[in-house]
Parts: C-alpha cells; sequence; structure tokens
C-alpha cells in the first residue's frame, strides 16, 4: 500500500453514515490524506460544490462515493416515497463526482481510482419479510445502487483507455450498532453464515479494491451470503 502513502483520498459522504467514517478511517491508516466531501459544506447534488471542494482539496488519486440516502427501517417508509430525492442523491451525486473529479484526475494525473459504494440492494429485490410491519422498503434505493454498478462498468469501457479504474463495492447489512428488533432478528435469519457483515469487512474490501491492480467494473459483493437464496 505504499502507492498510497501522502496521497490524496477524497470521500463523499465521509464524516456520516453507518460507512462512511469506516472508509475515512481505513484511508487514513495506510497514510493518505482525506477530504469528505459532506454536508453541511459539500452538497454532492451540486456541481459548484464539488468544483469548490477540488480547488480546496486538490486532486485525489482516490475518490470513494459513498454518500447516499435511504429511509430508515422504522415503519414509516414506502416503496415510491422520496424517489426523487434519494435518485438524486444516490445516483445523480455519484455521476456528477465522478464526471467533474475523474475528470481532473485523468487529465492532471494521468488516472487514478474510483471506488463507488453499491448495496446487495442493487443485485435483489428487497425482502419485505426482514422489515417492520407497514414499512415498505424505498424502490428508488434499489434501482439507484444496481444503476450505480452499471454506471461504473460504462465508466470503465469508456475512461479506462485515460487510465481511470473504477471499482463498485456492494455489502449486505453492516452492523454499527444501529439495527434494532424486528430488522435485526429478522435479517440475520436470512444470512447463511448466521452474522452481520463488520467494520472489518467493510476496510478489507475497500483495501482490496486499493490493492488489485486490475480490478475494474466488476462488482465485488460482500454480503455473507445473503444473495445465495
Amino acid at each position: 500500500m505504499t502507492d498510497y502513502l501522502g496521497k490524496l483520498a477524497i470521500v463523499t459522504g465521509g464524516r456520516n453514515g453507518n460507512l462512511g467514517p469506516i472508509f475515512t478511517k481505513t484511508l487514513e491508516g495506510i497514510g493518505m490524506r482525506v477530504f469528505c466531501l459532506d454536508l453541511p459544506d459539500y452538497d454532492v447534488r451540486n456541481s459548484d460544490d464539488i468544483r469548490r471542494a477540488v480547488i480546496t482539496a486538490g486532486v485525489p488519486a482516490v475518490l470513494v462515493n459513498n454518500a447516499a440516502i435511504d429511509n430508515p427501517p422504522t415503519g414509516n417508509g414506502s416503496y415510491w416515497g422520496s424517489w426523487d430525492e434519494i435518485v438524486d442523491v444516490n445516483l445523480k451525486g455519484t455521476k456528477l463526482c465522478s464526471q467533474i473529479i475523474g475528470r481532473h484526475m485523468m487529465l492532471e494525473q494521468g488516472g487514478g481510482l474510483i471506488v463507488n459504494v453499491c448495496s446487495i440492494m442493487g443485485f435483489v429485490a428487497a425482502d419485505w419479510h426482514n422489515y417492520p410491519d407497514g414499512f415498505e422498503k424505498p424502490g428508488a434505493y434499489n434501482v439507484s445502487k444496481a444503476a450505480i454498478m452499471h454506471l461504473s462498468k460504462s465508466m470503465q469501457g469508456q475512461f479506462g483507455r485515460d487510465g481511470l479504474r473504477c471499482v463498485p463495492i456492494a455489502f449486505g447489512p453492516v452492523d454499527t450498532g444501529k439495527f434494532s428488533e424486528p430488522f435485526k432478528g429478522r435479517m440475520l435469519e436470512r444470512l447463511p453464515m448466521g452474522e452481520f457483515l463488520t467494520e472489518d469487512d467493510v476496510r478489507e474490501t475497500l483495501l482490496f479494491a486499493l490493492r488489485c491492480p486490475h480490478l475494474a467494473g466488476a462488482p465485488v459483493l460482500v454480503d455473507g451470503g445473503y444473495t445465495c437464496w
């Protein structure tokens, strides 16, 4: 990992949420300088904010597109709810950051690595049995994550010749201490390994994306076997 020592990484949503802080700590742990492109200072839906972040931080060797929103399983979500907002943050935000920051990466340093954070919900439909009565997993979340995976493949095909490597990484449920019943118990029953993913799983997956120089375009799915059934 010495190739990344002292280099810059930009992590969208790097201060908040379940996974953002894990990505940030992982990159700092290998000696990278990390800039968090995050609310309230920067909005991934706003091109001017993204350009301002590049001016402030510089051009990164690694971009982690992590910023995303979803309705938590608290019983008040609906399938069609928050559609435009979820797609705007998750998909449009990933597109804008990849477009603007990726262009700088290619033009100014001959390429770099873009890691797009996806989900098991980009592979399979949400199972309503896992959620509290009355809750519906927003369809926009699944659609946005599936679209990000294909965007990653499309970008790799288009920009690989310019030195850009794009890796989508997808996770099953990661236990960061925020799960509650009945979701927790129901989801555990669906995991063949009988355990939630841990912070170590997230950290090692990101490091694998950094280490493997020809991992490009194809999604890396770490889900505890959830999608086997």
